[in-house]
């Protein structure tokens, strides 16, 4: 199964990014590509000279790993452009908030590059908020989201586990962060 998790791509989002993969089963980490992250390591690193150079270095890094026939169970955090074809899009955007995906520095990217075709046309065809099929509570839920939905491919099943994670979100929201819920 191949899971798109809509987050903006900018610097803010690497800790949210963090804890999503934390929180993975160790099974699927491998199987996991965090584009913020990746560019935090890019530019922390000086292997690019900023966010926007290592926005167009961790997109081709991301559609790579989605052109590998050997891929079969991906998830993508981030955004790709909408040529590829996912199981599930979600989109997390705030650790305890659910909100639409909205990404401001993919949009300052697109004013950026308005007068280079290759680039605009890079960055105008990436998915849109309307893709999303459910927006996550926070990085933990997430990834026991992803995490249930990748241990199956019953349509059936992966209605439930959307339910019932929608359910975890809305019950999470009413007590807050601390109380333990089962």
């Amino acid at each position: 199964m191949r899971i798109l998790v809509l987050m903006p791509c900018d610097e803010r989002a690497v800790y949210l990014g963090a804890n999503f993969y934390r929180h993975l089963p160790d099974n699927l980490k491998d199987n996991c590509f965090i584009m913020p992250m990746f560019m935090d390591y890019l530019v922390s690193t000086k292997t690019v000279g900023n966010w926007v150079y290592a926005f167009f270095d961790s997109l081709v890094s991301a559609e790579a790993l989605l052109r590998n026939d050997d891929n079969k169970d991906l998830i993508i955090v981030g955004n790709v452009d909408r040529k590829y074809k996912f199981d599930i899009v979600l989109n997390l955007q705030a650790d305890g908030e659910i909100l639409p995906y909205q990404d401001n520095f993919i949009e300052h990217i697109q004013t950026l590059v308005e007068e280079e075709p290759i680039l605009s046309k890079r960055v105008n065809h990436l998915y849109r908020s309307k893709a999303s099929t459910l927006s996550l509570y926070n990085a933990e839920l997430g990834a026991q989201l992803v995490a249930d939905l990748m241990a199956t491919d019953n349509t059936n099943e992966i209605i439930k586990i959307k339910e019932k994670y929608e359910e975890l979100s809305a019950l999470r929201a009413k007590v807050g962060p601390d109380v333990p819920i089962k």
